[in-house]
Protein backbone atom coordinates (compact mmCIF):
# COMPACT_ATOMS: atom_id res chain seq x y z
CA UNK A 1 0.00 0.00 0.00
CA UNK A 2 1.14 3.48 -1.28
CA UNK A 3 0.33 6.72 0.41
CA UNK A 4 -0.03 9.68 -2.24
CA UNK A 5 0.30 12.83 -0.81
CA UNK A 6 -1.31 15.76 -2.61
CA UNK A 7 0.66 19.13 -2.91
CA UNK A 8 -2.21 21.57 -2.45
CA UNK A 9 -1.07 24.52 -4.29
CA UNK A 10 -0.03 28.40 -2.78
CA UNK A 11 -3.48 30.19 -2.80
CA UNK A 12 -3.46 34.04 -3.20
CA UNK A 13 -4.04 35.13 0.38
CA UNK A 14 -0.88 32.72 1.42
CA UNK A 15 1.39 34.86 -1.10
CA UNK A 16 -0.19 37.77 0.28
CA UNK A 17 0.56 36.71 4.32
CA UNK A 18 4.18 35.74 2.99
CA UNK A 19 4.31 39.21 1.36
CA UNK A 20 3.29 41.00 4.93
CA UNK A 21 5.75 38.54 6.89
CA UNK A 22 8.56 39.99 4.46
CA UNK A 23 7.90 43.17 4.61
CA UNK A 24 7.61 43.16 8.24
CA UNK A 25 10.75 41.53 8.81
CA UNK A 26 12.49 44.11 6.47
CA UNK A 27 10.97 47.29 8.13
CA UNK A 28 11.79 45.89 11.60
CA UNK A 29 15.50 45.17 11.16
CA UNK A 30 16.36 48.73 11.72
CA UNK A 31 15.44 48.68 14.73
CA UNK A 32 17.57 45.53 16.04
CA UNK A 33 20.64 47.11 14.06
CA UNK A 34 20.17 50.22 15.96
CA UNK A 35 21.38 49.74 19.82
CA UNK A 36 24.27 47.68 19.09
CA UNK A 37 27.05 49.44 21.48
CA UNK A 38 29.89 50.65 19.94
CA UNK A 39 31.46 53.26 22.53
CA UNK A 40 31.70 53.51 25.94
CA UNK A 41 31.81 57.60 27.36
CA UNK A 42 33.16 58.56 30.17
CA UNK A 43 31.57 61.82 31.53
CA UNK A 44 32.66 63.78 34.60
CA UNK A 45 31.02 66.89 36.04
CA UNK A 46 29.04 66.77 33.36
CA UNK A 47 31.34 67.29 30.26
CA UNK A 48 32.67 64.51 28.44
CA UNK A 49 36.15 63.51 29.32
CA UNK A 50 36.57 60.60 27.38
CA UNK A 51 34.81 58.00 24.48
CA UNK A 52 36.69 54.58 23.92
CA UNK A 53 35.48 52.07 21.38
CA UNK A 54 34.28 48.82 22.94
CA UNK A 55 36.06 46.61 19.97
CA UNK A 56 39.64 47.46 21.58
CA UNK A 57 40.25 45.93 24.70
CA UNK A 58 42.67 48.50 27.32
CA UNK A 59 42.54 49.65 30.45
CA UNK A 60 41.46 53.25 31.21
CA UNK A 61 42.97 55.62 34.31
CA UNK A 62 40.42 58.28 35.06
CA UNK A 63 40.87 61.31 37.49
CA UNK A 64 37.83 61.83 39.50
CA UNK A 65 36.54 64.51 41.71
CA UNK A 66 38.29 62.70 45.14
CA UNK A 67 40.83 60.44 43.39
CA UNK A 68 41.48 57.92 40.75
CA UNK A 69 39.45 54.92 39.04
CA UNK A 70 40.59 52.41 36.41
CA UNK A 71 38.32 50.84 34.48
CA UNK A 72 38.38 47.73 31.88
CA UNK A 73 36.95 47.54 28.74
CA UNK A 74 37.42 44.01 27.54
CA UNK A 75 35.24 41.80 25.47
CA UNK A 76 33.02 44.50 24.28
CA UNK A 77 31.82 45.45 27.62
CA UNK A 78 33.62 48.31 30.29
CA UNK A 79 33.59 47.49 34.32
CA UNK A 80 35.34 49.51 36.94
CA UNK A 81 38.53 47.37 38.84
CA UNK A 82 39.62 49.78 41.05
CA UNK A 83 38.14 53.09 42.49
CA UNK A 84 38.93 55.45 45.79
CA UNK A 85 35.82 56.27 46.50
CA UNK A 86 34.51 54.69 50.12
CA UNK A 87 32.15 52.28 49.22
CA UNK A 88 33.06 50.75 46.15
CA UNK A 89 29.52 50.87 44.98
CA UNK A 90 30.58 51.07 41.43
CA UNK A 91 32.74 48.19 41.28
CA UNK A 92 30.24 46.06 42.40
CA UNK A 93 27.91 47.56 39.66
CA UNK A 94 29.82 44.89 37.53
CA UNK A 95 30.21 44.86 33.58
CA UNK A 96 27.56 46.91 31.54
CA UNK A 97 27.76 46.13 27.62
CA UNK A 98 24.53 46.81 26.06
CA UNK A 99 23.68 50.43 25.18
CA UNK A 100 22.25 52.61 27.44
CA UNK A 101 24.02 51.05 30.59
CA UNK A 102 25.27 53.15 32.82
CA UNK A 103 27.85 52.72 35.95
CA UNK A 104 28.11 55.85 38.43
CA UNK A 105 30.56 56.98 41.27
CA UNK A 106 28.98 59.66 42.92
CA UNK A 107 31.57 60.32 44.98
CA UNK A 108 33.98 60.73 41.79
CA UNK A 109 31.27 62.49 40.11
CA UNK A 110 32.43 60.00 37.07
CA UNK A 111 29.07 58.23 34.63
CA UNK A 112 30.41 55.77 32.67
CA UNK A 113 27.59 55.30 30.03
CA UNK A 114 27.86 52.55 26.73
CA UNK A 115 26.60 54.26 23.61
CA UNK A 116 25.50 53.55 19.78
CA UNK A 117 26.81 56.21 17.37
CA UNK A 118 23.33 55.95 15.79
CA UNK A 119 21.04 58.36 16.82
CA UNK A 120 17.92 58.02 14.36
CA UNK A 121 15.71 56.34 16.46
CA UNK A 122 13.80 57.61 19.60
CA UNK A 123 15.77 58.27 22.98
CA UNK A 124 12.87 58.61 25.17
CA UNK A 125 9.42 57.89 26.30
CA UNK A 126 6.97 60.30 24.64
CA UNK A 127 3.05 60.66 25.36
Amino acid sequence: MTSQRTVRPVTFFDAVLIAICATGATLFLPLFQNNRPETVAIVRDATTIATYPLSTDRRVLIQGRIGPMELEIRNKAVRVVSSTCPRQICLFAGRIGRTGQQIICSPNHVLIEIISSRKDGPDAVTR
